[in-house]
């Protein structure tokens, strides 16, 4: 594939502490990240500042425009009520204090914690809840299904349900379809069937149930943890996917099934593909998108995240000149054919291999507008 038409760089020199700059001030602005560590130990600063460093920089004015990942800002806000908040050598602050006793803090996360998930299970039963529905749909079914559970969402619980009757006991209160019904049943089941003394997946000799658990799936590697659950009924690459991402805060997981994050990439790599309208196929335009964005492994989950930022942003192309002027105030401005698809990716590729986020040497901010 090539890309859509010829576009012109705007292209500024920058080092490594004006760099760090931005991304202190993308910190700042968010007053509930107290940590930097996230749910699966890797450090939130040192993944924004790779993903701003590679591939010429082409993230920085949208980390820039759209600031922190909320999903990583509710996240790290939640252990603070649980007290188990780690810093870690990439911290804003390193003297900052974690306001366990702040009443107003406290009474926040209540609030946001009460319909949140707070095991796998629940986690997976919410993204099965919300397959194929727009976010406030999603968000009614989900709480329709709590409180037909009693707000008490177990596995047992929903295995006595599905006992005395699925469709009226557990289908129809919580406006569920009998496909996803029948889907968290089969969680239900794989999150109750004994495991191995060797802790291993073994499959059934009647019915092919793999063995769940949050300690299987908060320790396993990430192709583990995708081969187990897709032989979940009703468990699907997307909703891996978004359970890997979202819960698990896994760092490297692309989503290419998720229509929202396709027209991202298409958008700020402005890639044609083989769907209908030139847009990117899932299939047969997978190599193509995990080529374009080998660059910023392994932080891809943060880039998803910014697509679906990109694909709802207008003129994602227009610079942002108090942003090239704040980080290189003498820069002399150019503008310079972009190369072809794929010495780009070639030349992205080459600079992700030797280029570090603690190397002292300057980059290069590269910015696409339109001609």
């Amino acid at each position: 594939m090539s890309t859509i038409g010829q576009k012109r760089r705007l292209v500024a020199t920058v080092d490594d502490d004006k760099l760090q700059e931005v991304v202190d001030r993308i910190f700042e602005r968010s007053s509930s990240c107290i940590s930097t560590r996230t749910k699966s130990g890797w450090c939130l600063r040192e993944g924004l500042t790779h993903i701003m460093t590679v591939d010429n920089g082409r993230m920085v004015p949208i980390i820039q425009k759209h600031g922190l990942p909320l999903i990583y800002e509710t996240t790290t806000t939640s252990s603070i009520q649980r007290k188990t908040t780690t810093t870690c050598r990439h911290s804003v602050k390193e003297d900052k204090e974690v306001p366990t006793t702040d009443s107003s803090i406290n009474e926040n996360l209540d609030q946001w914690q009460k319909n949140q998930p707070q095991n796998c299970f629940q986690s997976l039963c919410r993204i099965i809840a919300g397959q194929q529905l727009a976010g406030a749909a999603a968000k009614t079914v989900w709480n329709r299904l709590q409180e037909a559970t009693g707000h008490n969402l177990t596995p047992t619980t929903v295995l006595h349900l599905a006992e005395q009757g699925m469709e009226v006991h557990l289908q129809k209160p919580a406006g569920l379809s009998a496909a996803k019904a029948r889907s968290i049943v089969a969680l239900a089941k794989a999150f109750q069937k004994e495991t191995s003394s060797d802790n291993k997946n073994t499959v059934n000799d009647k019915i092919d149930i793999p063995n769940l658990s949050d300690e299987f799936l908060t320790t396993e590697p990430d192709v583990q943890v995708r081969e187990t659950l897709l032989r979940v009924k009703g468990v699907g690459p997307w909703s891996c996917d978004m359970f890997m991402m979202f819960y698990l805060e896994r760092p490297d997981i692309l989503p290419v099934g998720d229509l929202g994050v396709r027209k991202g990439i298409a958008k700020l790599f402005q890639l044609r593909g083989n769907a209908k309208g030139g847009s990117l196929c899932p299939k047969k335009d997978r190599q193509l998108i995990e080529t374009t964005l080998a660059p910023y492994r392994p932080y891809q989950s943060l880039v998803a995240y910014y697509m679906w930022r990109v694909a709802d942003t207008k003129d994602v192309y227009n610079v942002d000149a108090a942003l090239v002027d704040h980080i290189n105030p003498k820069a002399k401005k150019r503008v310079i054919a972009s190369p072809n698809n794929a010495k780009h990716l070639a030349s992205s590729a080459s600079a992700a291999a030797t280029t570090t986020p603690n190397s002292r040497r300057s980059r290069t901010i590269t910015k696409q507008v339109t001609p």
